[in-house]
């Protein structure tokens, strides 16, 4: 993988972890309704961030296969 795709997983994580916390600790915030819905929405935005990454490496897998096999495919007639 490239380096950009592990700087997308740590934003990712990062996300996932403040989401958490802004969930867990809604009882400081004024508003604490606010504060849960925030932590929520951050939390489900880092989990896409998160998984996309795998998504793509898991497409580009799916390529390389396909194109050997279409490569032996080729080559046998």
């Amino acid at each position: 993988m490239k380096m950009s795709n592990y700087i997308f997983i740590l934003i990712g994580l990062s996300f996932i972890v403040l989401g958490l916390v802004l969930e867990h600790n809604r009882y400081i915030f004024d508003d604490s309704e606010t504060a849960g819905y925030t932590g929520f929405f951050l939390y489900l935005f880092g989990i896409f961030i998160f998984s996309f990454q795998f998504v793509i490496w898991g497409i580009r897998i799916l390529i390389a296969i396909f194109k050997e096999l279409w490569n032996e495919y080729k080559s046998r007639k």
